[in-house]
């Protein structure tokens, strides 16, 4: 019974989705996200995650068209 509701449900719950993730609001959130990563990543005593995971934010923010 749940598996059959599940079924149902699913395609409704990603149109919802879908349709509330435009690429404004992908940028805005994926921006604030990648700001908050880095800020973490910022905190953190360990340089390596600086050297690794920085660079990759960078790129992050590159692919969906914002800058810090």
């Amino acid at each position: 019974m749940k598996a059959m509701m599940l079924k149902m449900a699913l395609p409704i719950i990603l149109g919802l989705v879908e349709d509330m993730i435009t690429p404004d609001n992908f940028k805005i959130y994926g921006k604030k996200l990648i700001g908050l990563a880095r800020e973490f990543v910022k905190d953190t005593e360990t340089s390596v995650d600086d050297k690794i995971v920085l660079p990759l934010l960078d790129a992050a923010e590159k692919a969906i068209g914002v800058t810090e």
